[in-house]
């Protein structure tokens, strides 16, 4: 029995065990090393593709806040004014279309501030709403603070101008009682010198 024929069936280990042949026992631990580092490289590419993989297709989408932070973009620190609204938009980035498929999307992290002196009570908050009138995907709105009214805004690719309208409302005991309109940011891409790359 040669120990070169491709199709031999491997010995038993018994059998191996018992064999008095140098050749023959070396030919079997090579063609097994062979066979444990073949399936190791192949396991290994299996956990590494599922690794890869599973996030982008079974995870959890992220939130538009944490997207926009991750995502390839520039640090912009703009000032707009818009009549009694003043904002810095803070970051514009390129979003990943995994989360919203068959949408190019970007987004922007605009921190807004009202400039009337108002009662202690009264807190803005932003009236734009998704539509695709106005090229608006997701409108996430964070909680208001002294340093500013955070809101987070996707859009889609191609959209160059945002109108966001901002209200001061009233909140004694949680109830809103008005929302008059405090002023309106007009977010032109190409003023702010967002890189074409980002919205277009």
């Amino acid at each position: 029995m040669s120990n070169t024929t491709p199709d031999e069936r491997p010995l038993p280990l018994g059998a191996l065990a018992q064999t008095e042949s140098p050749e023959i026992v070396r030919a079997a631990l090579g063609r097994f090393r062979r066979r444990v580092l073949l399936r190791g490289l192949v396991l290994l590419l299996a956990i590494g593709a599922a690794f890869v993989l599973y996030p982008r297709y079974f995870g959890e989408p992220k939130e538009l806040a944490q997207e926009i932070r991750d995502a390839r973009g520039v640090i912009l620190l703009q000032k707009v004014d818009g009549s009694s609204v003043q904002a810095t938009i803070a970051r514009a980035a390129r979003l990943s279309h995994d989360q919203v498929p068959g949408k190019e999307r970007f987004g922007l992290h605009v921190i807004a501030i009202t400039l009337k002196s108002s009662a202690l009570d009264n807190q803005l908050v932003t009236l734009l709403r998704p539509s695709e009138k106005n090229g608006v995907l997701e409108v996430v709105a964070g909680e208001a603070s002294f340093s500013g009214f955070n809101v987070w805004i996707s859009a889609a690719v191609g959209t160059r101008v945002i109108d966001v309208p901002f209200a001061a409302v009233s909140r004694p005991d949680g109830a809103i009682l008005d929302r008059p309109l405090t002023g309106t940011l007009h977010l032109d891409m190409q003023t702010l010198n967002i890189p074409d790359w980002i919205w277009r």
